[in-house]
């Protein structure tokens, strides 16, 4: 599957999966300052295409595609699929990231405005002045995706004027409605491939980031950490009926956790939501820990022993605010 989206300053290009370190990429920024770029990874499949959205160096979302169908996946699944698999092809471009917004919001929001097929791109050529006075007259504010075949085009809207473009064949540029224009009817006169253009309402401080691998076990580990503790004192039954109680009601409160899975006082599974939802998700899990098990051993034991299950993890959990939202306090 073959797809092209804009790029920029090149780090990896057209490189067989089997010998790329995935490992050693995703950790480049964390050894050399000049690899904490922004940009997307690209693993291409025979089938699909996985993007894999950088900031700073660091992924903080990701895209599958599968012929004409897009949508959000979880970065650990995107990381361990390529670690797994020896077909494919690894790209990796730095790009704005305003670009990456785009790509990103093209894939979790739906469009306010769209056009299918050739024949009505042909209409849209033909009316071309009654299109751009609607986008005017709402002050639209966004960017158009622009697809024809395999490329894949991004143009920055504000007030209704564009601005500027992100295209396949040049990352970016100053653009205009004219411009916009005179590449539709380029596309037109070729005609080859499926077209489509949609609009989508966003501002350049929308932000749409994925919680982190490093986050989502960071959880699993303290909370399947304090799970283990109160077996120890308290017995596997015991502490398996109240912590598989907690974790349903987990789950009716937080649906992204329905993609987790809960078996042997241990939970696991690629959850996909952002930073902020994990934290609230977590602290009111372990609130709920708290007060289950202080029924049985009381308030003070029940705090003292989740104190101790999460104290290797306490300054990782307080720099991403997880004190903030749960009613257990920061000890050093």
């Amino acid at each position: 599957m073959i797809l092209k989206f804009p790029k920029g300053n090149l780090i990896i290009e057209n490189t067989k999966l089997s010998f790329v370190d995935f490992d050693k990429v995703l950790n480049a920024s964390k050894q050399e300052r000049a690899y904490k770029i922004s940009g997307y990874i690209s693993i291409i499949y025979p089938e699909s295409i996985d993007l894999l959205l950088v900031k700073n160096g660091e992924p903080y979302n990701a895209i599958t595609y599968s012929h004409d169908k897009k949508s959000v996946i979880g970065i650990s699944e995107v990381i361990e699929r390529a670690r797994k698999s020896v077909m494919g092809i690894v790209n990796f471009y730095e790009v704005p990231e305003e670009l990456l917004l785009f790509i990103l919001i093209s894939a979790t929001r739906k469009p306010v405005f769209s056009a299918l097929g050739w024949e009505k791109i042909e209409k849209i050529i033909s009316n071309k002045e009654t299109l751009i006075s609607k986008f005017y007259s709402i002050n639209f504010t966004g960017f158009l995706e622009f697809v024809c075949d395999i490329d894949h085009n991004y143009l920055k809207i504000i007030n209704g004027e564009i601005v500027k473009g992100y295209y396949s064949s040049k990352l970016t540029t100053q653009a205009s409605w004219p411009e916009f224009i005179i590449l539709l009817e380029e596309y037109f006169t070729r005609r080859k491939g499926n077209i489509r253009i949609e609009g989508y309402l966003c501002k350049t401080d929308d932000k749409e980031v994925q919680a982190s691998p490093a986050q989502i076990a960071l959880f699993y580990n303290a909370i399947n950490s304090t799970f283990s503790k109160f077996s120890d004192v308290l017995g596997k039954t015991i502490v398996e009926n109240t912590a598989l109680t907690s974790y349903n009601r987990i789950k009716e409160q937080f649906s992204f956790m329905e993609n987790s899975n809960f078996e042997n006082l241990t939970v696991e599974g690629a959850i996909i939501t952002t930073p902020q939802e994990l934290v609230r998700t977590f602290a009111a899990w372990f609130d709920l820990i708290k007060t289950s098990f202080s029924s049985i051993i009381g308030d003070t034991e029940s705090e003292s022993f989740i104190q101790m299950s999460i104290h290797e993890y306490r300054f990782a959990l307080k720099s991403i605010g997880f004190f903030e939202k749960s009613s257990l306090s920061f000890k050093e």
